[in-house]
C-alpha cells in the first residue's frame, strides 16, 4: 500500500489517515502504532480537534499517521471545522484506515463516514477495533454486518488498540 520512494530497494513511505466516528479509538491507535503517547486519549468525544500526526519509523518503511477528529454530522461551527479537518485528509493520504468500535452496532454515523471516505480515490482498510470485550460469534456476526452495510474494502483488520492486540496487522498492510 506504501511507495517505494527511496534508493533502498525496498524502502517503503506514505502518509495513513485514521478516521472515524468520535470515540472509536483513533487517538489510542496511533499512540499504539508509533509506541508513544502522542495523542490525547478521552471516554470524552471531539477530544482531538485538528489533525495529530506521528511518524513511525523502521529499516524498511516510514510512515506519517494523521489522527483525526471524529467525524459526525455537524451541529455548530466547531463540529463542523472538525469534520471538515478529518475529511480534508482523505484525498492527501496514500491509506486509509477507516476505524470501527467493534462492540457498537453500525450507525448512519458509519455510514457517513463510509460514503465521504469512498468518495476519495484512496484505498481503505475498515480496522474493527476492541475485539477483547467481543466473543468470536460476535466478530463473525460484526463482519457479516459490515458486508451487508458498508460494502468491500482493502482488507479488514481486527484488533484492539488500547492493548495493541492485533496491531501488527497494519504494518504488515502498509508493507504491501
Amino acid at each position: 500500500m506504501m511507495k517505494n520512494n527511496s534508493s533502498k530497494k525496498n524502502f517503503k513511505s506514505g502518509f495513513v489517515s485514521i478516521i472515524g466516528r468520535p470515540n472509536v479509538g483513533k487517538s489510542t491507535l496511533m499512540n499504539s502504532l508509533v509506541g508513544e503517547k502522542i495523542a490525547i486519549m478521552s471516554d470524552k468525544p471531539q477530544t482531538t480537534r485538528n489533525q495529530i500526526r506521528a511518524i513511525y519509523n523502521d529499516d524498511e518503511m516510514q510512515i506519517v499517521f494523521m489522527d483525526t477528529p471524529g467525524i459526525h454530522k455537524p451541529k455548530h461551527l466547531l463540529g463542523e471545522h472538525m469534520t471538515n479537518v478529518a475529511l480534508d485528509t482523505l484525498n492527501n493520504s496514500d491509506l486509509i484506515l477507516f476505524m470501527l468500535d467493534g462492540t457498537q452496532e453500525i450507525s448512519t454515523g458509519d455510514i457517513f463516514v463510509n460514503e465521504n471516505a469512498r468518495n476519495s480515490s484512496t484505498p481503505i482498510v475498515l480496522v474493527i477495533n476492541k475485539i477483547d470485550k467481543m466473543t468470536d460469534d460476535e466478530i463473525s456476526l460484526k463482519l457479516e454486518e459490515v458486508n451487508q452495510k458498508l460494502g468491500d474494502f482493502e482488507a479488514i483488520i481486527t484488533m484492539t488498540g488500547e492493548y495493541g492486540i492485533g496491531v501488527h496487522k497494519i504494518f504488515d498492510i502498509c508493507d504491501k
